[in-house]
C-alpha cells in the first residue's frame, strides 16, 4: 500500500469504527448509552507508559464536527447510488412487464403529451430578446424550440418516473447520520421560562438580512410553543458587516436596562445602524441617552459581544443565523417547518 493512501484509509477506518460523535467540551453524543466505556482496552488506539489508554472515543471527541461532515458526504453518495439502483431496477421490471426494452421505455416516458406550440416559442423569444446575440430570428426560434422540448421531456420523464415509483413497493433502510449534539451555555437575553422543555439558542447579526428573516421565524415559534420554548440570543456579528458589532454592543446596553427585545426588534427593522441611529433608537424606547452612550463606548459591552463570538467560534460557526435546539444544530434561515420538526421531536421525547 502506498504512503499516500494511508491517510484516507485512516479516515475511513475511523468512520467505520466510531460509534459516537462528540466534542470534548462542546459536543456530546445523541445517546450516551451507545458510547463505549473509555476504559475498554479492546477499543484502544494508543497506550502511554503502559498505563494510560487512549480510545477511539477520545480521538473522535476531538474531531466530531469533521467526522460528521465526512459521514454526511458518504451518506449523500450512498443515497444517490441507491436512488440510481432503484430507478434502474424499476425501469427493468416495468420494461419486462410491458415486453419492451429499457431504452424504448425511457423514450415513451419522456415523450410529452403535446408538441411545443408556436405561441410558446414566440413568448420565449420575446423574454430572451435582450440576450439574443445577432442570430437570425428563425435560427434563434429553432434553438428555443429545441430547448423547450428538452426541458419538457426531462420534466415529463421525472413526473412519470415518480408515478412509477409511487406504484412500486419500496422500503428504504439507509439512515441519515445524526448531527453531533452541541452543548453551549444558555446565558444571554432570553424569553420564555428557564424550565421550558425546549431551549433555542440563536447566534445572530443585526446587519444580516437572513438573520432578520430568521428572527420572524423565532417570534412565530415563541407564539406557537408558548410555555414550551425558551429563546436565548447570542451575538455573532460578521466581519463583512461594518455596523453589526456596534449594533450588538448597543443591544447589550439595552439589555442592561431590561429592554433588549424591544431594542432587538427596532434594530432589525432599521435601515440605518450608524452610531447616531443606535442612540436615537435608544432614546425612542426610553433609555437615558448619557448612560446609554457611556455603555456603548465601554469595554464591558465590547467584551460581552466578544464572549459570544468566541463561544460561536468554539463550536465552528462560520455564518449567521445559527441555532441550536436542545443542542441540535440548525444552520441558516431555515423554513419554520424544519424548526417545528426538531421541536416536536424534543417535546415527544424523541432524542
Amino acid at each position: 500500500m502506498s504512503s499516500n493512501s494511508r491517510p484516507l484509509l485512516t479516515i475511513l477506518t475511523i468512520l467505520i469504527s466510531c460509534c459516537s460523535l462528540a466534542h470534548a467540551q462542546s459536543i456530546e453524543p445523541w445517546d450516551k448509552s451507545n458510547k463505549s466505556d473509555k476504559s475498554d482496552k479492546s477499543d484502544k488506539v494508543a497506550v502511554i507508559d503502559g498505563k494510560r489508554v487512549i480510545t477511539f472515543n477520545e480521538v473522535d471527541d476531538q474531531i466530531a464536527p469533521q467526522l460528521f461532515t465526512l459521514q454526511k458526504q458518504i451518506y449523500e453518495l450512498r443515497r444517490n447510488a441507491l436512488n440510481n439502483l432503484i430507478t434502474r431496477m424499476m425501469l427493468e421490471e416495468e420494461a419486462k412487464r410491458l415486453g419492451t426494452s429499457v431504452n424504448e421505455l425511457r423514450k415513451s416516458m419522456s415523450s410529452p403529451d403535446s408538441a411545443i406550440s408556436q405561441k410558446q416559442i414566440e413568448e420565449a423569444f420575446s423574454e430572451t430578446a435582450s440576450l439574443q446575440t445577432g442570430l437570425a430570428e428563425d435560427e434563434m426560434k429553432e434553438r428555443l424550440r429545441l430547448d423547450l422540448e428538452n426541458q419538457i421531456k426531462i420534466k415529463t420523464f421525472q413526473t412519470r418516473l415518480q408515478e412509477l415509483r409511487n406504484r412500486t413497493g419500496i422500503e428504504i433502510y439507509l439512515s441519515e447520520p445524526e448531527p453531533p449534539l452541541i452543548r453551549i451555555s444558555d446565558e444571554g437575553p432570553s424569553s420564555g421560562s428557564p424550565s421550558s422543555p425546549v431551549t433555542i439558542v440563536e447566534f445572530s447579526d443585526f446587519q444580516c438580512p437572513f438573520c432578520k428573516r430568521a428572527s420572524e421565524t423565532v417570534r412565530e415559534l415563541a407564539r406557537l410553543y408558548d410555555g414550551k420554548v425558551r429563546i436565548v440570543f447570542k451575538h455573532f456579528p460578521l466581519s463583512n458587516h461594518p455596523d453589526a458589532f456596534k449594533a450588538a454592543q448597543a443591544s447589550v446596553c439595552a439589555d442592561e436596562k431590561g429592554k433588549f427585545w424591544e431594542y432587538h426588534d427596532r434594530l432589525f427593522n432599521s435601515q440605518n445602524l450608524s452610531d447616531e441611529s443606535l442612540r436615537k433608537i435608544a432614546g425612542d424606547i426610553g433609555l437615558e441617552t448619557k448612560d446609554f452612550s457611556a455603555c456603548l463606548e465601554s469595554s464591558r459591552s465590547k467584551e460581552q459581544v466578544m464572549k459570544n463570538i468566541q463561544e460561536g467560534r468554539k463550536i465552528g460557526i462560520q455564518g449567521t443565523p445559527f441555532f441550536t435546539i436542545n443542542g441540535r444544530p440548525v444552520r441558516g434561515a431555515q423554513d419554520i417547518s424544519e424548526f417545528r420538526r426538531i421541536i416536536d421531536r424534543q417535546l415527544a421525547g424523541d432524542r
